[in-house]
């Protein structure tokens, strides 16, 4: 018996704790297929975060001792790309972040917040010690910090970047104030 896995964003535990799950990853193929750079759009509860967890779990060089276990009757499984577990993955997550102040510094803030403890869980996952400090930098400047760190150590597996959650940060702001929505999007922002 298969359990329903509403609200489970987590690949590994749809997988390790036998929720009933489609399998889309026939599509890891066609995507690597289309170019270097995707958006993924697509309405809420619609499986983005779960897709992009499957995602995190094929390319990790971190999953390779658990994707037996975890793709095992899968398309994937006995079609995989060179790409198999062969990146660092930087995963940022603005699922949960909180936008609940009209204050555009504190958006600010907390999006700074955000991408600061997605850099501290990459060190942790991989063992790596850029310096995540927020000293009077934009994130701009600290994301160009961490890319230069990362080219710097010049390791033989590339570095996979993914988003999740823009669209619940985005559609919040927006919802409460247009104004604020578009100077946050424009090309001078903070985003």
């Amino acid at each position: 018996m298969f359990k329903l896995a509403y609200g489970v964003r987590d690949y590994r535990k749809i997988r390790e704790e036998n929720y009933y799950y489609v399998d889309k990853t026939n599509y890891l193929k066609l995507l690597e297929e289309e170019g270097d750079i995707l958006a993924y759009f697509r309405p809420d509860d619609f499986g983005k975060s779960l897709f992009i967890s499957m995602m995190y779990y094929y390319y990790d060089i971190n999953s390779k001792k658990i994707f037996n276990d975890i793709f095992k009757d899968t398309f994937i499984f006995g079609n995989c790309t060179d790409n198999k577990n062969n990146y660092y993955v930087l995963r940022f997550d603005f699922s949960n972040m909180i936008v609940s102040n009209d204050n555009l510094l504190e958006i600010e803030r907390e999006f700074f917040r955000k991408v600061i403890d997605c850099i501290k869980t990459f060190n942790c996952d991989y063992g790596f010690d850029f310096n995540v400090s927020s000293n009077d930098v934009s994130v701009s400047e600290l994301m160009l910090e961490f890319l230069s760190y990362f080219r710097m150590l010049n390791l033989k597996n590339k570095l996979y970047i993914m988003i999740d959650g823009y669209d619940n940060f985005f559609n919040t702001v927006l919802f409460k104030d247009k104004d604020k929505f578009i100077s946050i999007v424009n090309n001078i922002s903070f985003v």
